[in-house]
């Protein structure tokens, strides 16, 4: 399961939460209620994140740039 994060935009950063939908948590097999660690698996140095899946994940979005997360449970 992975959570891929771009910003096009060529000059501004971004940091922000994505929030994924109950839905979407469901779809993947995965409570909607539970918290996760998000592993960056694209970028180096390697990035991780702990959030609930209620609360959104917390991105840290440089410029022009991409971030792939895989999603485990905790």
């Amino acid at each position: 399961r992975l959570l891929i994060v771009t910003n096009f935009d060529l000059d501004r950063a971004y940091q922000t939460k994505v929030r994924i939908p109950r839905e979407a948590w469901e779809k993947m097999g995965l409570n909607p209620e539970g918290s996760y660690e998000f592993r960056e698996i694209y970028q180096t140095p390697k990035a991780s994140v702990s959030a609930k899946a209620t609360e959104g994940v917390p991105v840290n979005l440089p410029a022009n740039s991409v971030l792939i997360f895989e999603i485990r449970a905790k």
